[in-house]
């Protein structure tokens, strides 16, 4: 799941989560700033033109600076790779990230939809683009049927990770269906805590799971 400015709930961590902190023809400039001088610390700043091994190695460090939300170094360093090689998945997958930190919720979706054909079975690109149009508040881009579609797909690929499991709750409470919500909420949670006994992040999944509940228990009401 995320947070900021667009989401409500796991953040920056679902994000990173599914690429993993080790970690095209549409690449937008984040920051139209000066390069800080910070940035001159990258890997082969002084390089013209990156090989297949340095593009790897600033995808890292770019990786590692969204960790410590330094967005615009993250995204030059996703922008730079995409120069060299404008199919990367990693750096493209990155730039989403930072758009959607940003709140550049058009031009995640633009990535989000090319990554769609060039990965049609990546359940990570699958799952981040279902958080981001169950959870956006940007009504002309929120759109919880086609988020649910994509976070089912996402589910068959990856059945065993709590992430799409969260963000399956995301979309079936988007969609009003909170019964479902707090099944697929309470799987998020059982996964998490199995991999993860004394995680940072287990109440972030209970409060998901609470809140699914709390639907529930209200509409119950209502009946």
């Amino acid at each position: 799941m995320n947070s900021k400015p667009l989401v409500a709930g796991l953040g920056l961590g679902l994000l990173l989560g599914l690429l993993g902190r080790d970690a095209g023809a549409q690449t937008l400039a984040v920051s139209q700033q000066p390069a800080p001088a910070a940035r001159l610390t990258a890997p082969f700043a002084d390089v013209a033109e990156l090989n297949e091994g340095q593009t790897e190695e600033v995808v890292r460090w770019g990786f590692a600076q969204l960790g410590e939300r330094n967005l615009d170094e993250a995204a030059h360093a996703f922008e730079r790779v995409l120069l060299a090689d404008r199919m990367n998945r990693s750096a493209r997958f990155g730039l989403s990230t930072v758009f959607v930190e940003k709140g550049y919720a058009r031009q995640a979706v633009g990535l989000w939809e090319k990554m769609l054909v060039d990965f049609p079975e990546d359940h990570a690109v699958l799952n981040n683009y279902a958080w981001l149009l169950a959870t956006t508040l940007e009504p002309e881009i929120r759109d919880p049927a086609r988020a649910l579609d994509l976070a089912r797909n996402a589910m068959i690929l990856a059945p065993e990770d709590h992430h799409v499991w969260s963000t399956l709750a995301e979309a079936y409470f988007a969609a009003g269906e909170f019964e479902a919500a707090r099944r697929a909420a309470l799987k998020a949670y059982e996964l998490y805590r199995a991999r993860f006994p004394q995680g940072d992040r287990l109440n972030v999944y209970v409060q998901q799971v609470e809140r699914c509940t709390q639907a529930v228990r209200a509409f119950d009401i209502l009946d």
